[in-house]
């Protein structure tokens, strides 16, 4: 297991890769954008639930711990504008 393992990273800008997948969003989830867990990359997805889960590429859903999933959205808001 990667040492990052657990390291949740926004992709900005999304990786041309990720972005041509046609991805199937579970009912009632909303995507929130690309990130990286590990050597792991895919969707952020907020379920109905409210749960931040990682949709990877095959289309299979990955847990995440939520209290650093909503720390990363949480700086990305919060983070000053690009100039």
């Amino acid at each position: 297991m990667s040492r990052h393992r657990s390291r949740i990273t926004l992709l900005a800008p999304a990786p041309r890769a990720l972005e041509l997948i046609r991805w199937h969003t579970p009912a009632g989830a909303q995507a929130l954008g690309y990130i990286q867990r590990g050597e792991d990359q895919g969707r952020l997805l907020r379920l109905a639930s409210g749960s931040l889960v990682i949709q990877l590429p095959t289309g299979a859903i990955g847990t995440l711990d939520q209290r650093k999933a909503q720390a990363m959205l949480d700086g990305e808001n919060n983070a000053p504008p690009n100039p």
